[in-house]
């Protein structure tokens, strides 16, 4: 979980909307929901007329989910994700960037060197990836730039957050994609605060104190 100066954790869930989440068609569903009444994100991808491009991808630009990822010790994401198209696989990929397009010049995309793999027709699952330098791999911009900041250099100021599909993940774009998918329980993972640890600690020794005392 993330904890900022509320404890928040940062996790969207999509139970009163889409939380931000951007990029094609989208809609908030149930329908084939992962529990009966639970609400996700629903991209149509390559499907409806008006389509903006068929290219599986999702990105988040509020501030939730960008800003200086080194400060917020974000260290991965988890959600869970399923794949409705009766014709093309899925290769999930997460790319990050201190540029919020990969059509802009000037700064670097990163983007997860291995793949999580979804199967057509495989309906939910779930994927987990690791936000570090050995995870993940520098990539050109689409003006074919290949940015030259250091990996912690962005990671201190995020402002392209994406999940997409892509095969050989050269690029923050995606591939092309015909069929349905679904997205939920998307949450940033990070190391809690040392404050937050040292007063988890005081509790649990105050506790043990108090207990021993009893006894």
């Amino acid at each position: 979980m993330l904890f900022g100066q509320t404890g928040t954790p940062i996790v969207s869930n999509f139970s009163s909307d889409t939380e931000g989440w951007e990029g094609g068609w989208r809609i908030r569903s149930a329908i084939d929901a992962i529990t009966v009444g639970d609400h996700y994100l629903r991209l149509p991808v390559g499907i409806n007329p008006g389509n903006r491009g068929s290219k599986l991808i999702t990105y988040n630009p509020t501030a939730l989910w960008t800003g200086d990822f080194l400060t917020k010790a974000v260290t991965g994401v988890t959600l869970d994700f399923a794949n409705w198209s009766e014709s093309d696989p899925v290769y999930l990929r997460l790319a990050i960037s201190n540029l919020a397009n990969p059509q802009q010049s000037g700064g670097t995309w990163w983007t997860s060197s291995s793949p999580i793999y979804f199967a057509p027709n495989s309906g939910w699952g779930s994927a987990s990836f690791q936000i570090n330098e050995s995870s993940m791999h520098r990539v050109a911009s689409l003006t074919g730039e290949l940015g030259l900041d250091t990996f912690n250099d962005t990671l201190s100021n995020i402002n392209g957050f994406r999940i997409l599909s892509s095969v050989l993940g050269y690029a923050a774009i995606g591939d092309e994609f015909y069929g349905v998918v679904g997205m939920d329980n998307i949450q940033l993972i990070s190391i809690p605060e040392p404050s937050f640890i040292s007063l988890l600690l005081a509790i649990f020794f105050v506790t043990f104190f108090y207990k021993r005392v009893r006894w």
